[in-house]
């Protein structure tokens, strides 16, 4: 920042430590680390993004390599891109709309599983050389997916939706097409981004964003997915159809 005569990577931290906050308890100097709590450090981790905007990013991070193994599952799975496809192709033969939204701190929203501690960096201002208890899901923890995966799973399960015995990532409930016919309405999830596919998706975004926050503009229709192009072109029979694949094979179907 001194160098470039801006304040770009110092106002990155800033904002993630705005965000990842919430994942600390201080401990006030006389105050003792609970028992049974293990030490581990935190970094933080630099990047660009690549969107062309070269807007710069920060994230603290746990070093979870310094933990032993926990007591809780740490496995967390995500939906496979075949579920993916067959959404798309169900949203076309159903007459279901299709939309994308991404999960704010996504991790963050989750309790931690594990009993960690760490010592404030400089990035804690005020609060640094202080230890602090980890109550959330901290990235870099070794059970942080699965907490997450624990807790959105919980929100869509209230929301009428049940696990897909196929593929536990993918979420389906009965309901209705534009057409009032009976369908299957699903939403997938891959670790923070939700596709939902429904008869009206945004309600469904809507009561989702009442228990964790969807980042702002992230609710669209996908126009790419997970590295993919997302194509959706009009049939013969003047009904429209999605695809996910190459802009090129879209196009030339």
């Amino acid at each position: 920042d001194k160098e470039n005569g801006n304040t770009l990577w110092m106002d990155a931290i800033a904002t993630e430590m705005a965000a990842v906050r919430v994942s600390f308890e201080i401990l006030g100097e006389d105050s003792d680390v609970p028992v049974g709590y293990q030490f581990i450090k935190c970094h933080m981790i630099f990047d660009v993004k690549s969107d062309g905007s070269m807007k710069r990013k920060a994230r603290l991070v746990a070093g979870g390599h310094m933990t032993g193994e926990p007591e809780c599952m740490t496995y967390a799975s995500v939906v496979s891109r075949e579920s993916i496809r067959l959404a798309f192709m169900l949203a076309s033969l159903n007459n279901l709309d299709v939309l994308q939204c991404d999960v704010e701190g996504a991790y963050l929203n989750a309790a931690s599983s594990e009993k960690l501690f760490t010592v404030c960096g400089p990035e804690f201002g005020e609060f640094a050389g202080q230890r602090a208890v980890i109550r959330r899901a901290l990235y870099g923890t070794k059970s942080a997916a699965a907490s997450w995966r624990g807790a959105i799973s919980g929100v869509i399960k209230g929301l009428g939706f049940e696990m897909c015995r196929a593929d536990n990532d993918v979420w389906m409930r009965k309901g209705f097409n534009k057409a009032g016919e009976k369908v299957w309405e699903y939403v997938l999830i891959y670790s923070d981004d939700l596709l939902i596919v429904a008869r009206n998706p945004g309600e469904i975004a809507a009561q989702v964003d009442q228990h964790f926050k969807l980042k702002e503009g992230s609710i669209k229709e996908p126009t790419s997915y997970l590295g993919a192009d997302i194509g959706k072109f009009t049939l013969p029979d003047e009904s429209e159809a999605w695809f996910m694949g190459s802009e090129n094979y879209v196009k030339e179907a």
